[in-house]
């Protein structure tokens, strides 16, 4: 759960926090804000990503949880290869959002800290299964006025609040606003959705200047016509919806352990 090359969603969220959001939504099974996470991962192109991040979530704190997971997460997979129906992404989420997980190799491996699970939610083995107008929702949309997109659908903010918990290193604020600003769509043109787009109106991704030119102006306009969000527009929610308010409190291992029921092992040194 390491961070990577800045890259730009659908809806220009980092993608690493994109996914780290997924998780705490998950931990805090929450079912609709973890398929909003999961969806921005999957419908800006990542689709065997997004199985992937959850194959290591479901690895790390469900395995020994929740065993019967394992072969449901392996039916939905074998179902997507066979018609990559984006349902069968959505179901794995809410049922793991349903389920009781440990977090003691978690803990341990990513937070260097020992404990025990404490949270008392029954277990179960009751698989939810979405229907597709639920979903709907979630597919990508364009406001009747493109410079509303960001507004119209980035429901939830960024947890940039466990960035120091999972070493994501990122530039300081005022570099953050000025890649949102001026270079999004550079940062935009790792995801494959917006990588589509600019082929598609013969843009050229320029790593020198972190800008994308046009082979003329007419492709430009054009362009900016379909997808031109406008970041540096946007209200105040909606920026700090995507990149999050200056100087977050980061949350540390012991709130974080506290608040999902981890109960961490004290090691008293023997008096000397």
């Amino acid at each position: 759960m390491e961070a990577s090359q800045i890259t730009f969603t659908r809806y220009l969220y980092d993608k690493t926090e994109v996914k780290h959001s997924l998780f705490l939504s998950i931990l805090q099974h929450n079912i609709h804000e973890s398929l909003f996470w999961g969806y921005e991962l999957y419908y800006s192109g990542f689709e065997e990503e997004a199985f992937e991040f959850i194959t290591l979530i479901l690895n790390t704190i469900y395995k020994d949880s929740c065993s019967f997971i394992q072969s449901y997460y392996d039916e939905m997979v074998e179902k997507w290869n066979t018609d990559n129906n984006p349902i069968y992404f959505g179901n794995l989420i809410a049922t793991l959002c349903t389920k009781k997980y440990d977090l003691k190799q978690f803990c341990k491996e990513y937070l260097k800290v020992e404990g025990v699970q404490k949270e008392e939610r029954p277990k179960n083995v009751l698989i939810v299964e979405l229907h597709d107008d639920y979903i709907n929702e979630f597919k990508t949309k364009h406001s009747s006025k493109i410079y509303h997109t960001l507004k119209d659908n980035c429901i939830y903010p960024v947890h940039k609040n466990i960035n120091n918990l999972f070493n994501i290193s990122r530039p300081d604020y005022k570099q953050v606003k000025t890649n949102y600003y001026e270079h999004w769509l550079y940062y935009a043109s790792f995801s494959p959705i917006w990588k589509e787009r600019i082929l598609q109106f013969q843009g050229i991704v320029n790593h020198d200047t972190k800008h994308v030119d046009f082979i003329n102006d007419e492709c430009m306009e054009t362009f900016y016509a379909h997808f031109g969000f406008e970041p540096d527009e946007q209200s105040t929610e909606t920026q700090e919806k995507i990149i999050g308010k200056k100087n977050i409190k980061q949350t540390t291992i012991k709130e974080f352990c506290k608040e999902f029921h981890f109960q961490l092992l004290i090691k008293i040194k023997k008096r000397t």
